[in-house]
């Protein structure tokens, strides 16, 4: 449902908005998994509200499972609309494991051989966060702070795949 959902997503998207998946791993091995779409209010804020509503109401899991919420940030000039997806449960995802030796695991592959690179091939689209229920000591990630690991994933980078990986203890 959720690689189903980013890839939609991604489809869509253009230069005017992009989508943040926010992976909350919990030390019981469940993670809260928040999507967000992210738009500039000026070039997509109707666009961006037409296609959440249309997937909202097209796919009934959505508001079974999260509770929709939308609100705005930034200044005059560079104000962005966030619709956020909060998600209702926890989930258990292979994604993120607890190890024997007491260290939290996140893992993912990320690659869409269908997306079209065009001129906006090094646009940023996706932002997939994992929030560790510890210190991060490992990352392939360019930005961690504590325990959050911060992937910003560009058209190119997903065409040609994209590991994530990020160990906490």
């Amino acid at each position: 449902m959720l690689r189903r959902s980013i890839l939609i997503a991604l489809v869509l998207l253009s230069g005017c908005y992009y989508m943040q998946v926010d992976y909350e791993c919990h030390r019981d091995g469940t993670v809260s998994v928040t999507p967000y779409i992210v738009g500039d209010e000026t070039l997509a804020g109707d666009e961006l509200y037409e296609g959440t509503v249309m997937a909202i109401l097209l796919f009934p899991e959505i508001s079974q499972n999260y509770s929709p919420q939308s609100y705005y940030i930034g200044e005059m000039f560079d104000r962005k609309i966030v619709y956020m997806f909060k998600p209702k449960r926890r989930v258990k995802l292979e994604n993120f494991s607890v190890s024997k030796d007491g260290s939290y695991r996140f893992s993912m592959r990320l690659k869409l051989d269908r997306i079209k690179l065009g001129d906006r091939a090094d646009d940023v689209v996706l932002v997939v966060r994992a929030i560790m229920p510890g210190r991060i000591e490992e990352s392939n990630s360019l930005q961690v702070e504590r325990d959050t690991a911060t992937w910003s994933l560009t058209r190119r980078q997903l065409k040609a795949g994209v590991n994530l990986h990020a160990v906490a203890r």
